[in-house]
């Protein structure tokens, strides 16, 4: 119960930051796009079952190790966004630069799955579920086309990024890879550890959304515009660690996640 309560809490500041903005039509829209896509991946799911789970062999101690990196993490974005990063030189910028690419990229948190012996399948690493992309896909594209064409940031990509084969791999590489694996250790270590899938599911969301607030604040440096940016992304987001959860997998949310140039949650 506690969860659809802050679903919906979610919802209503999303709409409101739609009115703050003067993006109704949009916040509305994706509102209504990413519930469409919670949709179509759970009719697609409940006619075409997926194998294996999520297996979580020590959730407290893998909990414990996972929440450590992510706050480790968070700091170092900290400093490379908000704090005094041009100040610092020589071996504090290295050692800060290095733990940011270790703990904000989940690459301690691989490690430390790894420590505990888990196979490739046993993270969500399985070739299923593909089913759900296209829909998921069709859905925001033809969303934000109706409600928000001047969002649509392929142009900038293109321009930025050198092409549309970069821009994937980009995507998929710097965002999509990362991201999901971190979001799948997440929900699925804290689900079991609180006994509450659910809780997981929106706990490691709004971590993930809070630790895109540093580059969200050094592009304006405005610390309201900053957690507006983290509630906007929530939506989004939810749907992408729904994905995993429904298809027992992380591939789909990673090529969902990694091909999202289509700008619907920016308003």
């Amino acid at each position: 119960m506690l969860v659809f309560v802050l679903l919906v809490i979610t919802a209503i500041l999303v709409l409101g930051i739609g009115y703050i903005h003067k993006d109704m039509l949009q916040s509305c829209g994706y509102l209504l796009a990413m519930f469409l896509c919670a949709m179509s991946i759970d009719f697609i799911a409940s006619r075409k079952s997926h194998a294996g789970n999520y297996i979580v062999r020590n959730p407290v101690k893998e909990s414990v190790g996972i929440a450590i990196s992510l706050l480790i993490g968070i700091i170092c974005l900290a400093i490379r966004f908000v704090g005094p990063w041009e100040s610092i030189s020589g071996l504090p910028r290295i050692i800060v630069g290095v733990s940011m690419m270790i703990f904000a990229f989940p690459v301690v948190i691989a490690a430390i799955l790894l420590l505990f012996r888990y196979k490739p399948r046993e993270l969500g690493i399985r070739l299923q579920g593909f089913w759900s992309v296209l829909p998921v896909i069709a859905i925001v594209v033809i969303t934000a086309r109706v409600v928000a064409p001047d969002s649509m940031t392929l142009d900038h990509l293109m321009s930025t990024e050198g092409g549309v084969v970069m821009v994937v791999l980009s995507g998929l590489m710097l965002a999509g890879l990362p991201e999901e694996f971190l979001k799948m250790a997440g929900q699925t270590r804290f689900g079991a550890l609180l006994r509450n899938k659910g809780a997981g599911w929106l706990i490691i969301t709004i971590i993930w959304a809070v630790m895109h607030m540093p580059k969200f604040y050094s592009d304006g440096h405005n610390v309201k515009e900053a957690v507006i940016g983290a509630v906007r992304i929530m939506p989004i987001g939810l749907m992408w660690g729904y994905l995993s959860h429904r298809t027992k997998s992380i591939l789909p949310a990673i090529l969902v996640h990694g091909t999202n140039i289509w700008g619907l949650q920016n308003f």
